[in-house]
């Protein structure tokens, strides 16, 4: 077994669709979107992604401040955690 930690940006459809097929392709186990796009209410991209592909996945709120390259690696490094 495998594991690995990655974060991705990108333009998707209002649809959302490339993400949504993304994150069927990858099976992830957590998903981390911003806190901004969780409260004070859910935006229509979680919303989504929790209804149609992520219904049993965790997702996780992280402050927009860890949400570029740098800074999003470092803490995505520090809490990443692989069960074997």
């Amino acid at each position: 077994m495998t594991c690995g930690c990655g974060h991705m940006q990108f333009t998707d459809t209002q649809t959302y669709v490339r993400t949504l097929q993304l994150i069927l392709m990858v099976s992830p186990i957590e998903l981390v979107f911003s806190a901004t796009s969780m409260e004070p209410r859910e935006s229509k991209l979680v919303r989504t992604v929790r209804n149609f592909v992520a219904t049993d996945i965790p997702i996780i709120a992280v402050a927009r401040r860890f949400f570029n390259d740098a800074a999003g690696t470092r803490c995505t490094a520090a809490h990443v955690r692989c069960h074997h």
